[in-house]
């Protein structure tokens, strides 16, 4: 076979040599044997010439006799797989051979030519457009990207697509996510260029996904599309970096390399894509770009397995990430990014998974702490801060200090303006917390969580049609998403559409897991239907749930709201209070405490949060 590698287009098709794959146009992933795909590809170079049988036996079966039956079925196999029942897109000539007429667009098609050439060509004759790739084991021979001379508008959002196996059977996600993040972090860390985080992009880690596809759905200028192969200590990478509009190839490569000098890849592929989007990066940006965390790579993969855990949100996958940072602080105790990772996975576990505060938040910032000392650009560790100084300081000036900080370390990190737009709606600032998490949703559009908190604080801005929308939209994307469940539960409860709380809580509540807040939202909800022996029942289920875990003390206090047993109800928000709970930090805004509004222990309550006078 010619050893050219292209990115092609034909009809209803895409094909991907270097990743040996046909694409729909709607990304799905159509299946083909070696040979067939070998047949396929013979056809496309060599399309609308009369191609005769025994050329055809000779390119895809070289070296071997075989019989004619055997290319007959591969073409079978081809026909079928492009639905071409007729016959119209590859044409028997009987008695000579085969010709490929398959309809291709007009506008050139991008192929990535052995290294040879030092600028691109276009393939006028095959609508294609050629551009050299490095040669193997090569990590610094790669096609040219566009100088400052040249007529380039930089592309300002990209996403960094995470990496798939370059053999099916041999995935392993902990460093093909791994890479994806790194990769993430360093090229938003100047904030010149919107890269979509890892939260968003991971949902597109399917090896059938088409990357044009994914970059349009993700609203983005550009996609970094890429694979990995690891055998025992050698490691293979390909990267393509395609503009979306055009599936035009800005570069591409491929390194063939020891493990041991991963960080060397992942610096080349980081210089050359910022290269390639013609961003006009500053000294700082140059060196924060090239910046390696650790040599260790023993420390790197434990990070990444960590990483990894975080993302379950789990109380065993929480615990189980923590245990891998400390090793990887272990071998490398300068390794800012393992103590920033350690940062955030105890932050979440009160928050996630209702484990007691006073374990966990210190043990948070003191991790954010130790990675700021090592590296005070860590915007990841001071959005811990943020969340510690909000959640449990309840220090609000010292919390939006945090958030805006961490804001200017990385701009388009959606995670601190999440963060920085709750802290401004517990506090009441309805119009500004808006602006934050719209920003948030802006840099991930696809966040279940952001979309979800924009509905919530425009339903405490009075704005409930327009949150029950952006509800929707959610449910769009993930019909299980139970946080969204539970907000729409709570408009549908303000509203006194009371069936529909009590169905949507029920729901939220099944999704979730049984989580202790779920439960009190439920409760209250019957309650307020006059269901007040189902509410006294959720109480027993709590008391019970207390002996086996924590259960956060607001929880029982709802309930006792909700069934007007004021005493009871104020006793165990004290008691909230003392134990450092989280969600006392919502009396403001929370509109179920009405009841306990003129109450003089609700009112000092408020007033020892520093709640009742914020503005």
């Amino acid at each position: 076979m010619p050893g050219k590698e292209r990115l092609r287009e034909f009809g209803d098709f895409r094909v991907d040599v270097a990743l040996r794959r046909l694409y729909r146009r709607d990304g799905e992933w159509v299946r083909l044997t070696p040979r067939v795909f070998d047949t396929l590809l013979y056809l496309l170079e060599h399309r609308d010439r009369l191609l005769d049988k025994e050329e055809l036996l000779a390119a895809i079966w070289p070296g071997r006799v075989v019989e004619e039956n055997n290319l007959t079925q591969a073409i079978s196999a081809l026909r079928r797989a492009l639905g071409d029942h007729d016959g119209e897109q590859i044409l028997t000539v009987p008695g000579r051979g085969y010709r490929f007429v398959a309809l291709s667009e007009s506008r050139p098609r991008v192929v990535l030519a052995s290294a040879g050439s030092a600028r691109p060509s276009v393939d006028h004759g095959a609508n294609v457009l050629a551009l050299p790739v490095a040669t193997r084991g090569d990590v610094d021979r790669t096609m040219r990207p566009p100088e400052a001379s040249d007529e380039t508008t930089p592309i300002a959002s990209l996403a960094v697509l995470p990496f798939k196996p370059l053999v099916d059977d041999q995935r392993d996600d902990v460093l093909l996510l791994g890479m994806t993040e790194l990769l993430i972090n360093r090229l938003s860390a100047g904030g010149e260029l919107a890269v979509r985080p890892l939260g968003v992009v991971r949902r597109y880690a399917s090896p059938r996904q088409d990357p044009l596809v994914a970059g349009r759905q993700l609203g983005v200028e550009a996609v970094l599309d890429g694979g990995v192969l690891r055998a025992g200590k050698r490691m293979r990478v390909t990267t393509r970096l395609l503009r979306v509009a055009d599936g035009v190839a800005l570069w591409a490569d491929r390194f063939d390399e020891s493990f041991a000098d991963v960080f060397a890849v992942q610096d080349a592929i980081t210089e050359r894509v910022a290269r390639a989007l013609a961003l006009q990066l500053s000294g700082e940006t140059l060196k924060r770009l090239k910046q390696r965390h650790t040599e260790n790579v023993d420390a790197y993969q434990l990070y990444l397995a960590g990483r990894h855990h975080v993302g379950k949100l789990t109380v065993d996958g929480l615990f189980r990430a923590i245990a891998l940072f400390e090793r990887a602080i272990a071998l490398d105790p300068g390794y800012a990014l393992a103590h920033a990772g350690l940062a955030d996975a105890y932050r979440r576990l009160p928050i996630a998974c209702d484990l007691r505060p006073q374990e966990n938040f210190p043990k948070a910032a003191g991790a954010a702490t130790s990675a700021l000392a090592l590296d005070p650009g860590q915007a990841e560790a001071q959005t811990v801060l943020g969340f510690v100084r909000f959640w449990y300081d309840w220090d609000w000036v010292e919390a939006e200090r945090a958030f805006v900080r961490a804001i200017e370390l990385n701009p388009n990190a959606a995670e601190p303006h999440l963060g920085y737009s709750h802290l401004l709606s517990n506090l009441g600032r309805h119009e500004r917390a808006l602006a934050e998490i719209r920003r948030a949703r802006e840099l991930e559009p696809l966040s279940l969580i952001a979309n979800t908190l924009e509905a919530s604080f425009l339903s405490l801005a009075d704005r409930d049609d327009e949150a029950l929308a952006r509800l929707g939209r959610v449910f769009d994307v993930d019909a299980n998403f139970w946080v969204a469940r539970l907000h729409a539960g709570g408009i549908a409860l303000k509203q006194g559409r009371l069936e529909d709380a009590i169905a949507d809580l029920r729901v939220a509540r099944e999704q979730s897991g049984e989580v202790p807040h779920v439960i009190s939202a439920l409760a209250y909800a019957q309650a307020a239907a006059g269901d007040h022996a189902v509410a006294r029942e959720a109480l027993a289920e709590l008391r019970a749930m207390a002996s086996r875990r924590h259960v956060p003390a607001s929880n029982f206090a709802l309930i006792h709201c909700a069934l007007v047993e004021t005493g009871p109800a104020l006793d165990w928000l004290e008691r909230a209070h003392q134990m450092r709970d989280l969600r006392v930090t919502f009396l403001k805004i929370d509109w179920r405490w009405r009841p306990l509004y003129s109450q003089p222990r609700f009112v000092r309550l408020q007033r020892l949060m520093q709640l009742a006078d914020v503005d």
